[in-house]
């Protein structure tokens, strides 16, 4: 005789077995999945990238043409990226050095000296790297100096460039390509700089220095380079992902003005979870954005850092004599000293330009106060968390 009732606990215990094993099976697949960890390295360069910049075609003719060539662009939006493609296109020599937050300590990471002493004499990094453009006489060279936004003080790359080019003009005489980047949107160069760089033939054309601004990437070629690195990070096995999720981290990377190297950093953390889901792809986004907002706030001014912890308090936005008061009365709270009204204005002008952190809106011309507030691409919550463990009395100090 058939017994319905224990038929019905057997199906019942195949398909509670049957969600355990397919529970299981995900579990494994998830954890094999096996990915290249490098292809979302910020410095990773694909052979042949889907997206080619228009603006590499310029700096190129640019560089041909003599002139010094000064690059700028929000962060992640790819400047170093150009530049190691145009690194790697030339047949010259090739240097390449990355800014700390100074001249002699950069020089000397970048020749590998450990002598503090020497890392700070100026003179002697700069004969030691002399000698290094000068090892190839034959073919010309090309420098480029990256993140001259981390320089304290522009007399430093003001002192750096004159000297530098005053050493290659001398006999034998050294054709140099010069590329500077940068996240600050304008940079002239001194008196004794521009003398540096007069050309001897008469024209005028070599000495001008050339601002180029790189464009934000789109949303399509932000869709492009993500799927491109997901393809490449698994390219030995396959793995299955909604379409839905990738178009999530396309539309935020547009929203926090296409900043790949956060995109590109949170797709890796997604991708290592295993479950690519849509739903996924939300929740790393949000946990592992806060770490990131982290960084980035701990690498600003430190009275930045304190502006923007009194912005995102705030519920409306505010002017800037209004927030002035509001920092003063910070300050005075830890007991720490305060800058003035002007310095606070420029302050507030790099987390614009620079940072894109907060929006200024001008209320009236000429010379009015602005409305400042945070930038509506920013989480209010992810700011105010990446500053909550901060000791302001210590820190302000």
């Amino acid at each position: 005789m058939y017994d319905t009732k224990h038929a019905i606990c057997s199906d019942k215990c195949f398909i509670a077995l049957h969600r355990i094993m397919r529970d299981t099976v995900d579990f494994c697949m998830s954890s094999t999945i096996r990915i290249d960890a490098e292809v979302f390295d910020e410095n990773y360069m694909p052979s042949n990238p889907v997206v080619q910049r228009e603006e590499l075609s310029k700096v190129e003719s640019l560089l041909k043409q003599g002139r010094i060539v000064y690059l700028w662009a929000k962060p992640g939006t790819g400047k170093t990226f150009l530049a190691k493609q145009l690194l790697a296109k030339k047949q010259e020599n090739k240097i390449y050095l990355q800014f700390l937050n100074s001249v002699p300590e950069s020089l000397a990471s970048f020749l590998s000296v450990t002598s503090p002493f020497i890392a700070t004499r100026t003179s002697v990094l700069m004969q030691m790297f002399e000698q290094r453009v000068r090892s190839n006489r034959i073919k010309p060279v090309l420098i480029v100096f990256d993140d001259l936004q981390e320089l304290r003080r522009a007399k430093d790359i003001y002192t750096f460039l004159g000297n530098l080019m005053r050493r290659l003009e001398k006999p034998p005489r050294m054709p140099v390509q010069l590329l500077l980047i940068s996240q600050t949107p304008y940079f002239k160069l001194s008196g004794e700089v521009e003398e540096a760089f007069e050309p001897k033939g008469g024209s005028e054309s070599r000495a001008q220095l050339a601002h180029e601004t790189l464009k934000p990437y789109d949303q399509d070629q932000i869709k492009e380079i993500l799927l491109e690195r997901l393809q490449l990070a698994t390219e030995a096995s396959h793995v299955d992902y909604e379409i839905g999720a990738i178009n999530f981290f396309t539309s935020q990377t547009l929203r926090h003005n296409s900043d790949m190297r956060m995109a590109l950093r949170l797709l890796r953390i997604w991708l290592q979870s295993g479950k690519l889901t849509y739903k996924e792809a939300e929740e790393s986004w949000t946990s592992e954005k806060k770490g990131y907002w982290a960084n980035q706030i701990r690498g600003l001014h430190r009275h930045q850092a304190a502006l923007v912890h009194i912005i995102c308090r705030l519920k409306h936005p505010v002017t800037t004599p209004e927030l002035d008061g509001l920092y003063a009365k910070f300050c005075k709270e830890y007991g720490c000293s305060r800058l003035d009204y002007t310095q606070v204005t420029r302050l507030l002008h790099d987390l614009k330009d620079k940072v894109g952190l907060i929006d200024m809106v001008e209320l009236k011309r000429h010379g009015r106060p602005y409305a400042v507030s945070l930038h509506e691409s920013v989480t209010k919550e992810n700011v105010i968390e990446a500053t909550a463990d901060i000791d302001w009395s210590m820190y302000l100090h």
